[in-house]
């Protein structure tokens, strides 16, 4: 029998226009690759083992998908996993393999493909379907709307648990059509359509069915369901086809994150940053995916003892450490992490902190809505510097020159540089992150200097030296024993003049979250090696020139000081080109492995002691609100969190019941907060911004807000005691950014996912309120004599 689940929902949908798709920000940051356990144990996949696994991943296969034609199998084969991973708190990606992933019967309808291929994977992937024939396709797309239809089916709490859904078009995820070679090309129907370009890129037409999958799944999947696609063998129309055409961009990344210190990754991450400008000059929202895979770890086990021959044997939380900053800096949003580290007994102790610390920066994209800052300090030896590194000195600048590359790493080996698999160092870059005997400091294309978001070192080099493997250098300790932070760093030379290093905050940082973000907490990891050793923190505190000094002590570990400090970011230092700078005062030679800033000072108009907080009506239950500054450095925290309680019947009708907090406005104004959740007391609870002429029960207001079960929802009331009309966005709730602006006598409503890309809902309404009102939070449970608590973040008003 034929289970189908097409309904006219997924019909409507390809005749429709597009709908909005969303960014879940809370999903972004540490993913499973897809080897998760459901048991909340203390030792495995989960959150409670990983409490920073913001994603799981689920991967399908077609051929049990759909094991005959019309028999799908969605629910029994993903449904349970998508509940077991809502309930670990977890959101969800879901990836289906298609191509030598086809069910068998679609083989024999379509045809076979043989290739070449025996790059050390699974047996089948040498063997594909016909892609060009046309029944092919037809039975693909097919499974694409039932996909969709079966999303639809589940609970809205489900379906917004899905951060996106992975577009796999031929082989695995990849780009392209098949690996290798076809070697029975008389069986294809049209093997000028498949056959790749002289450069080994997809064909043209592989490259057309590739974008009618994604036009598929765009029509197939709920609203608000992104697609990401694999970016790596795309041509420039197909990015510009993305931007036009997607909603949300969604791409993977791979190499920004399958290592570090990786050949090609000035040219790439160029590309990548030209791309990026486009997606957000043209107002879309942009998804990144990478992944740290299984060659970071690879092994084999012969006789019953395993032998590690992956790139990260030597020390592999140095290797994931790194790895992630390096993802921050391309970046990455979303990073699937193989379950040798997600399972690691040790996990909490080797690994929570810096992957807490990727979590953190993740999600922050853009200076203006991010508090914090960092900048880890990396010499990168780019041999195809022919500026940095003469020819006349090192060689000729080509990829092979192993010399060249020698004569590089002689030239820093005193500091701790070493090239010690020049194979793999001068091979592309797929192969130079798979360094089999050792560590290499020299590539080709490396990124030059350091890896940071938000911070720049000014003139890197020019006053300070780049340090290697510095444990091993200071304290003679073995590979596996070094720490993650002495992989690189950066330090003084008093011999060669060189004691200072300069850094520029972006001048954005924060901009949208705080009035004045001048109260910073300032953090610096150091190599604590000589006793009595002095250097400085140096800044601007908006008056005078300042400073913080320390002492070492000499014992040879990695220390990281933390100062409070009133520090303006104007560019106050270094011929005004600087916000810090870290100054020796003596003839040692300190080093350096990471700065960190986080803004601690108190957000935009959000001056706790500066509002009020009241019932409004006749409430059964005496509401509340209380505040509490969360920005304690090192933590991914928002900047003020209002915990607002309130009862009464609803905001609606001629009058309202419910909790208020708010402070004056006058004029044109702007409130913005994320409402991080709401107490589902009633499908019609509210807690959101509102803008009020009074404190009257039955004043003229304009309400934007969240429920538990009837999405984001712009209310006006236009004349005192008069009925109040609502507009309705998609079905979302907490957690959601929120907006409310009023312009003259016209008030409008936004929500978003990051607090930077918005959505108006409905249309802006007209009330002529008074010119002096109050403007705030909002919380009504709707169920009069109950409190119903509403956590609202980041709030700020302009002006």
């Amino acid at each position: 029998m034929k289970i189908r689940l097409l309904t006219s929902l997924v019909a409507a949908a390809m005749i429709a226009p597009p709908a909005e798709a969303e960014v879940k920000t809370e999903g972004l940051g540490l993913s499973s690759f897809g080897n998760w356990t459901t048991t909340l144990n203390s030792q495995g996949v989960n959150t409670t083992h990983c409490p920073e696994l913001k994603t799981v991943q689920i991967i399908k296969r077609w051929k049990d998908l759909e094991p005959s034609n019309g028999q799908f199998m969605f629910a029994s084969q993903m449904g349970q996993q998508i509940t077991d991973a809502n309930a670990m708190g977890a959101f969800v990606k879901i990836l289906i393999y298609a191509g030598p992933d086809a069910p068998s019967w679609v083989f024999s309808v379509c045809g076979t493909i043989t290739t070449d291929f025996n790059g050390g994977a699974p047996a089948y992937l040498a063997n594909y379907p016909d892609y060009t024939n046309p029944a092919y396709q037809t039975h693909f797309f097919d499974m694409i709307d039932q996909f969709g239809a079966y999303l639809n089916t589940l609970s809205p709490d489900l379906r917004s648990k899905v951060l996106f859904v992975i577009a796999a078009e031929g082989a695995t995820a990849d780009g392209w059509a098949y690996k290798g070679s076809i070697t029975n090309p008389n069986a294809v129907v049209n093997l000028a359509a498949l056959t790749k370009k002289p450069d080994g890129e997809p064909s043209d037409w592989w490259n057309t069915f590739r974008q009618n999958t994604w036009v598929r799944y765009k029509a197939a999947l709920p609203a608000g369901i992104p697609i990401l696609v694999n970016s790596d063998s795309n041509t420039t129309a197909m990015d510009n086809w993305l931007i036009a055409n997607m909603p949300v961009v969604a791409i993977k990344v791979g190499m920004f994150s399958h290592g570090y210190h990786v050949n090609d990754a000035i040219d790439r991450l160029a590309k990548f940053r030209s791309f990026e400008a486009l997606v957000y000059a043209a107002g879309k929202e942009l998804i990144t995916e990478g992944e740290l895979d299984g060659e970071v770890y690879r092994s084999t086990t012969v006789n019953g003892v395993t032998t590690y021959l992956g790139w990260g044997r030597e020390n592999l939380p140095q290797a994931v450490y790194w790895s992630a900053l390096f993802a921050l800096h391309n970046p990455v949003h979303s990073w699937n992490v193989i379950s040798e580290v997600l399972t690691d007994p040790n996990y909490a102790s080797v690994y929570g902190a810096d992957l807490d610390f990727f979590n953190a920066y993740a999600v922050r994209q853009r200076p203006e809505t991010s508090e914090r800052a960092f900048i880890a300090l990396v010499d990168g030896l780019n041999a195809a510097d022919t500026v940095r590194f003469p020819v006349a000195t090192y060689g000729t600048a080509t990829l092979g020159n192993t010399q060249r590359y020698n004569t590089i790493k002689n030239a820093f080996a005193s500091r701790g540089a070493r090239l010690e698999d020049a194979a793999a160092a001068t091979s592309s870059s797929l192969g130079s992150r798979k360094p089999e005997n050792g560590y290499n400091d020299v590539g080709w294309k490396i990124i030059p200097s350091n890896y940071s978001r938000f911070i720049t070192q000014v003139d890197p080099g020019t006053e300070d030296v780049g340090w290697w493997h510095v444990d091993q250098m200071k304290t003679g300790c073995t590979d596996a024993a070094a720490s993650p932070e002495g992989r690189f760093a950066r330090g003084f030379d008093t011999a060669f003049g060189k004691n200072a290093m300069y850094f520029n905050v972006d001048d954005n940082l924060g901009t949208t979250l705080f009035t004045s973000p001048n109260q910073l907490c300032v953090q610096v990891s150091y190599f604590d090696e000589v006793p009595n050793s002095t250097w400085k923190l140096v800044f601007h505190n908006g008056a005078i020139l300042d400073e913080r000094p320390v002492t070492c002590t000499g014992s040879l570990t990695w220390k990281k000081v933390e100062f409070e400090i009133p520090a303006v970011l104007q560019n106050r230092l270094h011929g005004n080109t600087a916000d810090l700078a870290l100054i020796n005062t003596d003839d040692n030679n300190d080093i350096f492995h990471r700065i960190e800033v986080v803004i601690t000072g108190t957000p935009g108009n959000n001056v706790p002691g500066s509002w009020q907080s009241a019932d409004i009506g006749a409430v059964a239950a005496a509401g509340s609100a209380n505040f509490a500054s969360v920005y304690p450095a090192g933590h991914d925290d928002p900047t003020w969190t209002w915990t607002v309680k309130g009862s009464g019947a609803d905001i609606w009708g001629g009058a309202d019941e419910f909790r208020y907090v708010h402070r004056s406005a006058n004029g044109d104004c702007t409130v913005i907060a994320r409402v991080a959740s709401i107490q589902n007391t009633h499908q019609w609870a509210k807690a959101g911004l509102m803008i009020r002429e009074s404190t009257a029960p039955g004043a003229p207001n304009a309400f934007v807000c969240v429920t538990p079960s009837n999405g984001v929802n712009l209310q006006v009331r236009t004349v005192t005691g008069g009925t109040t009309a609502k507009q309705t966005a998609a079905s979302f709730t907490a957690p959601k950014w929120l907006k409310l602006t009023r312009t003259g006598n016209s008030f409008a409503g936004y929500y978003s996912d990051n607090g930077f890309t918005w959505t108006q809902v409905g249309t802006a309404q007209t009330i002529a309120m008074a010119t002096d009102t109050t403007i705030g939070l909002a919380v009504t449970s709707h169920n009069d004599g109950v409190l119903g608590t509403s956590s609202i973040e980041s709030v700020s008003v302009v002006p």
